[in-house]
């Protein structure tokens, strides 16, 4: 891939996020991700499924610097350990939102939850969903078109599932559908 400036904000966000790694023990701790990233002469390792976003922040430059400088640059590679096949437990797929007309209706409707505790919070509904890194709503149905459809109208079409993040939490204006396993009235 190459060397990029890093930034307080991290380019790539996830994983260890400390010092100690060398590039085989960055990629076996990194092994959801598809990139790796490391910085500095310690070994602190980073990784994430996407790499210099925005390119306007963290721009590449020389590989010299990532040999030389090491201060804020990330030397990223490709990770050789990624396992696609990776998937959370009662994962469905990845929609696009509309956030005039939400897909999923009910429950907490906040911020602030995984996918487990996002199953719990919505023990009375068939699927459950995580927007923007955590934002758990809950529904009988998702799609708009009917339960478990999830073809739906324009507005909630499916999308890649690598666009709902790296830990299937949602990002921004994307949701990651999950079959409620926790309501036992749903699937007896």
């Amino acid at each position: 891939m190459g060397c990029f400036k890093d930034a307080h904000a991290r380019d790539l966000k996830y994983g260890p996020q400390k010092n100690g790694y060398t590039l085989s023990t960055c990629e076996a701790a990194c092994t959801r991700f598809q990139y790796i990233a490391l910085q500095g002469s310690a070994g602190w390792c980073s990784c994430d499924s996407k790499y210099a976003t925005p390119r306007e922040t963290y721009t590449q430059v020389d590989v010299v610097e990532c040999d030389e400088k090491r201060a804020w640059r990330n030397a990223v590679w490709k990770n050789s350990k990624f396992d696609a096949t990776w998937f959370p437990k009662d994962f469905i797929g990845c929609f696009k939102e509309n956030t005039d007309d939400r897909d999923l209706k009910y429950g907490p409707q906040k911020h602030g939850y995984d996918s487990q505790k996002c199953r719990n919070a919505c023990k009375d509904y068939t699927y459950f969903a995580l927007e923007d890194n955590g934002r758990c709503s809950c529904d009988y149905s998702y799609g708009t078109a009917g339960v478990g459809s999830g073809e739906g109208k324009a507005s909630h079409t499916k999308l890649k599932s690598s666009e709902c993040g790296p830990h299937f939490l949602g990002t921004k204006g994307k949701y990651a559908v999950y079959n409620n396993t926790a309501c036992k009235e749903c699937h007896s």
